[in-house]
């Protein structure tokens, strides 16, 4: 069995750019902080994603928002206490994903670990 050194084993993998953008226009929504069309659309114009990209973010945003409230009763039995806004959006964004969209769990689990690597969310070696 090999090692790896806990600096390059703690450093976020590569994940899908839609994804980020999804998560970040979700946590300005959900936070009331911005209403979704125009921060989707700032946010679409900024990042000059690709067009199946584009389609992933506005599927994600839009579809989380739309099911919210069924996504946190389906999350709320797993979660103790007050949750994270970040960390909210991205448990929101992936089990909108898994659960409506039909997304494989590797590529959910995967791309939003990343996600919370990236942002400082997740715990040391996960």
């Amino acid at each position: 069995m090999t090692h790896t050194p806990p600096a390059l084993r703690d450093r976020p993998g590569p994940h899908n750019p839609a994804r980020e953008l999804a998560v970040r226009v979700l946590i300005r929504v959900l936070a009331g902080e911005a209403f979704a069309a125009p921060a989707l659309d700032a946010a679409l114009q900024q990042a000059r994603l690709p067009g199946r990209d584009a389609g992933l973010a506005t599927h994600i945003v839009y579809g989380t928002l739309r099911r919210v409230l069924s996504l946190q009763a389906a999350l709320s039995p797993l979660l103790r206490g007050p949750t994270h806004p970040k960390t909210r959006a991205l448990l929101l964004a992936g089990a909108f994903e898994k659960l409506y969209l039909g997304t494989p769990v590797h590529a959910v689990v995967s791309d939003y670990v990343n996600l919370a690597r990236a942002a400082r969310l997740a715990p040391p070696g996960w």
